[in-house]
């Protein structure tokens, strides 16, 4: 079993190296599969939908809203109660209900 150590070893130190790619050539393979940057840029609105689970009793649901140019409206609802993060591109707002103010 000793034997085989050092070939695979040095095995190893050669072919990891050769198939490394950057970042950069990862996201360009990505973005050309799903049909190029024209079709992302063809986008108008983004809707993301998830659930934060902290602990035992504790969940958050989320909902993210994106619209070009750049509108962004975040609701999360915890306990009955909903918060409320927006941006119209040059004004934010929020309303956290569990902080009992808002700005």
């Amino acid at each position: 079993m000793f034997r085989f150590m050092p070939a695979t070893v040095a095995l190893l130190i050669v072919v990891i190296p050769v198939s490394a790619q950057t970042a950069d050539e990862i996201i360009a393979k990505y973005v050309k599969t799903i049909g190029g940057a024209e079709r992302i840029q063809a986008i108008k609105t983004l809707r993301r939908a998830g659930k934060i689970i902290v602990g035992p009793g504790f969940e958050m649901t989320v909902l993210e809203e994106n619209k070009r140019p750049n509108l962004v409206r975040r609701n999360m609802s915890m306990q009955g109660m909903t918060a409320v993060n927006a941006y119209d591109g040059q004004t934010g707002w929020k309303i956290e209900p569990w902080t009992a103010r808002s700005a």
